[in-house]
């Protein structure tokens, strides 16, 4: 039998590696997968026990906040006329905006107006900027900004370059 060059059986004990490196990495995911399959029944067995946790937080929060301002004789209106609540909305929101509640005065514009016409933007026709731009020009030497020989050259650059495109 003939012998096989190093570079052979380096690529033959990579390739066995590789193979082993594979299946564990398939065993490492399906024991993850198991674990979380395990974690979420039992999430789900205790969901009933979590969401009656969560309410009487909520309700005990409710509470002392009511109590609070029971002994301090304020009610919510008094609160929100505070200057530090004066002239802003406040919100309270809980579960990431799920459940909100919206106090004070609404800054919105309003999402339709009626009479409010939009005429789309439009571009300006090249002919239009030269004469702008001798308008511009002859409102300088107007306020005598300029004499009336930049004036001339001025004018004459511009004509000559609306000739030149034309």
């Amino acid at each position: 039998m003939a012998q096989k060059k190093d570079g052979e059986k380096n690529g033959v004990i990579s390739s066995l590696f590789m193979a082993h490196f594979i299946i564990l990495f398939h065993i490492i995911i399906i024991g993850v997968v198991g674990l979380l399959v395990l974690f979420l029944a039992g999430f789900a067995h205790y969901i009933t026990i979590i969401l009656l946790a969560g309410f009487l937080l909520i309700g005990g929060l409710f509470y002392y906040f009511y109590r609070r301002m029971k002994n301090e004789g304020k009610n919510i209106r008094e609160i929100l006329k505070s200057p530090m609540f004066e002239g802003r909305t406040v919100e309270v929101s809980f579960l990431g905006g799920v459940a909100s509640l919206k106090i004070g005065k609404s800054n919105d514009a309003p999402m339709l107006s009626t009479n409010e016409i939009n005429y789309p933007k439009l571009l300006e026709a090249p002919d239009n900027s030269h004469i702008r731009e001798l308008e511009r020009l002859a409102g300088l030497l107007e306020k005598e900004l300029i004499t009336l020989e930049e004036y001339n050259k001025a004018k004459e650059k511009i004509l000559d370059s609306f000739y030149l495109e034309r």
